[in-house]
Parts: structure tokens; C-alpha cells; sequence
């Protein structure tokens, strides 16, 4: 009898030790799935490449329309033909004058960065919030992943009026909140801990640094998807008036001249309006994935304070960011 006693006894203190032991190790655990988190980061990393090529378009922009003013040089003006023996001099003369203007305007300090310094500034602005994803990836992760690198703004994109000055201040401080929780967490494998880190408003912004590296971002494809439609207006403003000009001095012996130009101005246009017309549809893509992981980690942080009632949410959300970064992919890797 006294042994059954004693053996029931260490019997109901092993079960409250594996209760307790259980109770800490729930209470350890992020509220979120984990399966959700490593979702979320693994589609955060898809959508980098697509970020990539976008942020490098701003400065190709740039040479585009340089470009579209040396083409439109080349397809308005009559080829050199020397004058006949005896005959004064014509030289280079032109069916009409060029009227395309370039409207890539940038701030005057830009000139103190080298070329691309602005497509770079974007990216490293890009990378600073796929750094945060890949982090609560690396969190769910027990094998975690090194923790993500973030590269400072060298100020390019400021001058450019691409990252205001202030959004590009929200940027570092985003950058800083991911590294300093790294540095402070000694790698503790708690999602909770770091989507608070980044998820809470400052006092004195009302803003979190999450929320003020994304609105630094969205400023950023606002401006891109301008610099795009004035793109594509310029193209519009320049191979309109040439084909009506040609049309209008048809004819002499300068005809077949004509004919040929306005073949290979129309071929242009084709050519220009549609890659233009890629590249805006890249850019709304652009802003609406941003959206999308706004609304996912959004998910994941209500999902976290209170998981009884945000799982359904979180992965409708995932879902629809899925398709998001598949169909910016696509749009931004299409063929012509």
C-alpha cells in the first residue's frame, strides 16, 4: 500500500513537470504558425529579383530617353549627300528639327553620384525590407539562416527626388530596428519579440519602422511609375509629329528617303510603346506587391496577438501575395 502511495506520488509530480515543462515551451512558442512565417519568406524572396529589376529600370529610364533624342536626331534628319561638282555646299540638311526633350529630371546634387547610384539607393531600399522578411523566416527556421545583411543609402536616390529625404530616414531607422534586434535577440528563435520590434509605433512618429521603410518604398514606385508615363509621353510626342512632318513633303526626290524613315519610324514606335507600356505595368505591380506584403506581415502580427481569430486572414493574405509576386515576375520577365 505504501509503495502504491509513493508511486502515485512521483507519478502526479512527473505529470505536473511535463505539464509545466509543456506550459513553457507554449508560452516560448510565437502564437503564428511557423509553416505561415517560412511562407512568407520564401515568397518575400521570390518577389527579390522582380525588386531588382525594377529598381535598376529608374536609371535605364534615364538612358532611354537620352537615347530617344540621338534616335530621333538620326531618323529626322536627310543622310549626307555631297553636292555636285561645281555646286555650293548643302551639307546636313534636315527633313525637320528634333523636338524631343528629355524628362528625366533629376536634383542637382544627382551629378555628385556615378551612374546607377540612384537604381542602387532604391535597391539597398528594397533589400532593407526583404531583410526583415528573411529575418522572421530565419526565426521560424530552427536552422537559422546568417542574419541578413543590409547596405546603407549613399544619399543618391534623395538628390534624385526618387527617396525623399525624410522616407529615407524612415528606411535607416527600419534598417537599424532589424539589426538591432539581431544583435540584442543572440539569435532567440522568437517571432512574437521581433514582429513587436518593428511592428510598434514610436511615440513620436506614430509610426512603425516597418510602416515607415514601406511608405519610403511606395514614395519611391509613385515616382518610378512617373518617370515611366513621362517616358512613354515623350516617345508619343516625338514619333507623332515625325510621321505627320514625312507625310507632309512626301513626294520630290527625296521620296524614297521619306518612305524609308517612316517605315522605321513607325517600327520604333511599335517597338518603344510596347516595352513601355511592360515597364508600366511593372510598376503598378510594383506598388500593388508591396501591398500585399504589407497586408501579410499585417496578418502576421494580428495573427500573433490574437491567433484565435487572424489564421484564416493571414493565409488568405499569403495567397493573394503568392500570386502578386508570380504575376510581377512574369510582367517584369516577359519576352517583347
Amino acid at each position: 500500500m505504501f509503495r502504491f502511495v509513493a508511486t502515485s506520488v512521483r507519478a502526479r509530480r512527473l505529470s505536473l513537470g511535463v505539464v509545466t515543462s509543456l506550459g513553457v515551451l507554449v508560452a516560448c512558442a510565437p502564437n503564428v504558425d511557423l509553416a505561415a512565417v517560412q511562407k512568407y519568406a520564401a515568397t518575400a524572396q521570390q518577389a527579390q529579383a522582380s525588386f531588382e529589376a525594377i529598381a535598376e529600370d529608374y536609371d535605364a529610364s534615364c538612358e532611354r530617353q537620352r537615347e530617344l533624342n540621338l534616335r530621333a536626331d538620326y531618323l529626322t534628319w536627310k543622310p549626307y549627300v555631297p553636292s555636285a561638282p561645281g555646286a555650293p555646299e548643302t551639307g546636313h540638311q534636315p527633313f525637320f528639327g528634333s523636338a524631343s526633350q528629355e524628362t528625366c529630371v533629376v536634383a542637382t546634387g544627382y551629378a555628385n553620384y556615378p551612374l546607377g547610384a540612384v537604381s542602387r539607393d532604391w535597391k539597398r531600399a528594397n533589400q532593407t525590407l526583404l531583410a526583415y522578411i528573411q529575418s522572421l523566416g530565419a526565426l521560424a527556421n530552427i536552422a537559422a539562416a546568417p542574419t541578413p545583411a543590409v547596405a546603407p543609402l549613399t544619399g543618391a536616390a534623395v538628390a534624385a527626388n526618387l527617396i525623399p529625404a525624410p522616407e529615407a530616414t524612415n528606411v535607416a531607422a527600419f534598417a537599424g530596428a532589424i539589426v538591432s534586434y539581431w544583435q540584442r535577440s543572440a539569435r532567440e528563435r522568437d517571432i512574437a519579440k521581433f514582429l513587436e520590434a518593428v511592428n510598434t509605433p514610436d511615440p513620436s512618429t506614430g509610426k512603425t519602422a516597418f510602416g515607415g521603410a514601406l511608405e519610403a518604398l511606395d514614395v519611391a514606385g509613385a515616382a518610378y511609375s512617373l518617370l515611366i508615363f513621362n517616358e512613354c509621353t515623350e516617345i508619343t510626342n516625338l514619333y507623332t509629329p515625325a510621321l505627320r512632318r514625312l507625310s507632309a513633303i512626301a513626294g520630290g526626290p527625296n521620296a524614297p528617303v521619306i518612305l524609308e524613315r517612316a517605315h522605321r519610324i513607325r517600327l520604333h514606335w511599335a517597338s518603344d510603346l510596347h516595352a513601355c507600356s511592360v515597364h508600366q505595368n511593372a510598376a503598378s505591380g510594383y506598388l500593388a506587391t508591396l501591398k500585399g506584403l504589407a497586408a501579410a506581415n499585417d496578418s502576421l502580427v494580428k495573427a500573433e496577438r490574437e491567433p484565435l481569430t487572424s489564421r484564416a486572414a493571414l493565409l488568405q493574405n499569403l495567397s493573394d501575395l503568392s500570386d502578386s509576386v508570380a504575376a510581377l515576375y512574369a510582367l517584369v520577365f516577359s519576352k517583347p
